[in-house]
């Protein structure tokens, strides 16, 4: 609730603090005090906009200041990242004759932005059309889902279409990229053909490198077989044959001497590993015979290998492990395909629940709307609407999606808008188009009492809600604040004691003159003998015993419980039932 305003040099106020209470708030006094200055000064408190023509003459700047109690004030304020200590919430705003004003929010400074977004829809001004959220088409829904008791199925309706939108927009993704996806399968299956034409083998350009080595040297490596072999075995006074001769030299001696014996066979030993490597070293040789077409065989193989070595990553094993790779993603791509099959197979039965829970919620909200419109006949006749009616319209939601056969979007199958005609024979015309004035005050104090206990706002604002009324009609508007202020706090602005006499708090704003200037005080009337003279003047001009008298049974009046609501209305000529239709 609105707990404190203070207002600096602000039209005719120089300073005044004002304290209100839970409940129904009047604020009095004659015309010209100053009421409705407070009025302006609480919109531009909620991100009204600024005019240096509001600062009171002689000063440099305006100043307004707010104290806005309750919970939801400070997790606003945190959400926004703005500090917040407690349930108190401090808004101060500046307003500058250079026009560079200044917002505050707990002693941080703030944007006029941020102001709106951290008290807007909190407080609704009945005068001022940018704050009543009551005018707003989009919160129209909002209110009747919450009147009809519909939590459940919007939230059904809800859980339902995001599942749509979320399978909807995999679904979008994946067939816009399907022609990428398409160049992509290309692109890779020719890169893959080319590695797997080749086939690389791990460590295999290590080997063909020293085969083709070997090959290159292949000559010089006859020769050198050649020349081992010969000189081992196959020339005149080869190795063999010196080894052969001394074996038999040594021999002979052995007949003589027995110790000789072991080194002739260690010497016939030697011979025979002399004359296996020559049989070795010529049968390497012969196996060296001159291959030109091998080695071209190697290189074109080893040229081909670093090719695709430079084009995928620089080494034999990264062209490789890039082959691997191409694979994963080939299959990827595959499953891809298939899941956009799964996806549209899905979409289709979240589309078909989407279907379902909307025409539900739409079956439940046609239901609410003419028992909404109903309800709000014993009020529009009690505030003197007697030929007042209520049409909530069905239309085509905006930005709807094609579900099927159905336009739903992100609230269901429809957009719900109030429309209304205040007198027979009218037109029915958008709650926003409504003429402003008292008319527009009692026709929101109506729609606000049958809404009283599901619509959000936490504080009524009224100004002229009494307007061109008066008798039975002003003690029913009286009444009905009453009931309001009995689900969240209630500020008016009345020139009628009938409205005054059911406050809970009595404010009385007057103009005086001080110091050659004039300046507007406000005096809460706590005593009762107080608040029946201030209604007494208020009904008759004058203080005397039957004023006095009247004004007293007024206030007993408002405390007497409210009778039950007398639910039917008689329509005037022409008038027609409460309807709900659909555009």
């Amino acid at each position: 609730m609105l707990s404190a305003l203070r207002i600096e040099s602000f039209a005719i106020i120089d300073a005044l603090e004002i304290r209100f209470g839970e409940g129904l708030n009047v604020l009095t006094g004659e015309t010209g005090a100053g009421k409705s200055i407070l009025f302006d000064a609480l919109s531009l408190l909620l991100g009204g906009r600024a005019d240096p023509r509001m600062i009171r003459a002689g000063a440099d700047e305006a100043v307004v200041e707010g104290i806005f109690v309750g919970a939801e004030y400070a997790e606003r304020a945190r959400a926004l990242g703005l500090p917040a200590e407690g349930p108190e919430l401090l808004v101060r705003r500046v307003v500058a004759r250079g026009g560079k004003g200044r917002v505050y929010v707990n002693g941080s400074l703030a944007t006029v932005g941020l102001l709106s977004e951290l008290l807007g829809g909190t407080v609704d001004l009945s005068g001022q059309h940018e704050h009543l959220s009551l005018l707003r088409r989009e919160c129209h829904g909002d209110l009747l889902d919450r009147f009809g008791g519909l939590g459940e199925r919007v939230g059904a309706f809800g859980e339902a279409w995001r599942a749509w939108v979320r399978l909807e927009t995999e679904r979008r993704r994946l067939v816009e990229e399907e022609g990428e996806r398409e160049a992509q399968r290309d692109y890779l299956t020719f890169v893959l053909a080319e590695l797997e034409e080749i086939d690389p083998q791990p460590g295999e350009d290590e080997a063909l490198e020293a085969e083709r080595k070997r090959l290159a040297e292949g000559e010089r490596l006859r020769e050198a077989a050649a020349f081992c072999e010969a000189v081992l075995e196959s020339e005149e006074e080869s190795a063999a044959d010196r080894l052969a001769r001394a074996l038999r030299r040594l021999e002979e001696a052995a007949e003589w001497d027995e110790r000789l014996s072991p080194l002739a066979r260690q010497l016939e030993a030697a011979l025979e590993e002399v004359r296996d490597v020559a049989r070795s070293v010529a049968s390497h040789g012969a196996s060296l015979g001159s291959d030109p077409g091998r080695l071209e065989e190697v290189e074109d193989r080893l040229a081909a290998l670093r090719r695709i070595a430079r084009k995928h990553g620089g080494s034999l094993e990264a062209a490789i492990e890039r082959r691997e790779s191409i694979r994963r993603e080939l299959d990827e791509l595959s499953r891809t395909e298939d899941r956009l099959g799964e996806v549209e197979e899905a979409l289709e039965a979240a589309g078909l629940e989407v279907i379902r829970t909307a025409e539900a919620l739409s079956r439940a909200r046609r239901e609410a709307a003419a028992r909404f419109a109903e309800t709000l006949l014993p009020g529009f006749a009690a505030l003197g609407l007697e030929g007042a009616e209520l049409e909530v319209r069905f239309e085509k939601p905006t930005g709807a999606a094609r579900i099927g056969d159905r336009a739903i979007g992100p609230r269901g199958a429809e957009e719900v808008e109030f429309h209304l005609r205040s007198n027979v024979g009218e037109e029915f015309q958008p709650l926003a188009r409504i003429a402003s004035g008292g008319e527009l005050s009692r026709i929101l104090l109506a729609f606000k009492a049958a809404l009283s206990s599901v619509d959000p706002v936490l504080c009524y604002v009224f100004d002229e809600v009494d307007a061109g009324i008066g008798g039975a009609t002003a003690l029913a508007v009286g009444r009905m604040l009453q009931e309001a202020a009995k689900e969240r706090q209630v500020l008016c602005i009345t020139h009628l004691g009938q409205v005054a006499a059911f406050a809970d708090r009595h404010l009385h704003v007057k103009k005086c003159v001080e110091g050659g200037r004039t300046v507007s005080r406000v005096e809460a009337l706590e005593r009762e003998a107080e608040r029946r003279r201030s209604i007494a003047r208020m009904m008759a001009g004058t203080e005397d015993r039957t004023a006095l008298a009247a004004a007293g049974e007024l206030l007993a009046h408002s405390r007497r419980p409210a009778p039950k609501a007398h639910r039917s209305h008689r329509r005037s000529r022409g008038g027609g039932a409460p309807r709900a239709t659909m555009s």
